[in-house]
């Protein structure tokens, strides 16, 4: 008799709960998401990678940069070293140096940062200096003047090719992504960066971190629905068959697009960095 008038009670509260309106949007903040796909986020701050010609300049003739921590990316990492970074408008100081060496000095910064310093710096995804800003680095009492290096860092999504097809999406698609933090925001035309050696994680920087209140641990799901752009890959400047040789910077310029594969000359020669970014950008390299 008792289980009977339990039963009773629970299908009562079950009927009134599925006759009810569903939660709003605002009112649950995983009603975007995909049901077990959440993505880690992090929060870049301002940075810079240095080319080899740089680093002597600044530190001394054969000196080599300290690897102090491992970052989330593999082979990227935060080096012990630390430098300034001097605009027409102002200084900044304690700017961290990344590793490993870059074939060009790069400066990564927030809209913030570019603005104390006084620069007109494009957003742009990390390789891609087209327009990059004029810059000075200075270590004490030693200085360069990085030409075209500094840019804001576009808002991406580092992802390995598995999850990657399992959440529908591919290499150099434009996606929105709702970050699940104390004041949730959706991102549109968030860059997907796919590669076999990625960890999955979102990539922001400060002002986009502190527009939507992030906190370590925060996670991130990918909202295809609400923007799904495939952008073609820019005609290329020079055919790839007259090239000689291919370096990291002419590699760099298909990263923002949908380009899978390249293919050259049987002889052309691929520097070692060239080879990298391929790699680390899911580009296939072909010969004939």
């Amino acid at each position: 008799m008792k289980e009977e008038i339990i039963r009773q009670i629970v299908e009562k509260i079950v009927n009134e709960l599925e006759d009810k309106e569903p939660l709003a949007p605002d009112m649950c903040a995983q009603t975007t998401c995909n049901a077990g796909k959440e993505i880690p986020v992090e929060a870049s701050g301002r940075h810079v990678h240095l080319c080899r010609e740089h680093v002597e300049q600044l530190f001394g003739k054969g000196y080599v940069l300290t690897k102090q921590k491992a970052l989330s990316q593999p082979g990227q990492y935060v080096c012990k070293e630390r430098v300034a970074l001097e605009g027409p408008g102002g200084t900044i100081n304690q700017v961290a140096v990344l590793g490993p060496v870059r074939e060009k000095t790069q400066v990564e910064l927030s809209a913030t940062d570019a603005r104390t310093l006084g620069i007109k710096a494009p957003v742009r995804l990390s390789g891609d200096l087209k327009d990059a800003a004029d810059i000075a680095i200075r270590n004490g009492a030693h200085t360069v003047d990085a030409k075209n290096a500094a840019i804001i860092a576009k808002i991406h999504l580092h992802i390995n090719p598995s999850d990657a097809k399992r959440y529908g999406v591919h290499h150099g698609q434009h996606v929105s992504v709702t970050v699940n933090t104390a004041r949730a925001v959706t991102f549109h035309d968030v860059i997907v960066r796919a590669d076999a050696h990625a960890q999955n994680v979102l990539h922001m920087d400060y002002d986009e971190a502190n527009a939507c209140g992030f906190a370590a641990g925060d996670r991130c799901c990918i909202d295809t629905g609400m923007y799904d752009q495939d952008h073609a890959p820019p005609d290329p400047v020079e055919k790839p068959e007259e090239f000689k040789v291919v370096t990291e910077s002419r590699i760099q310029r298909l990263v923002s697009g949908t380009c899978s594969s390249l293919t050259f000359k049987s002889g052309t020669i691929l520097t070692p960095l060239a080879k990298d970014i391929a790699r680390e950008n899911n580009i296939t390299i072909r010969f004939v």
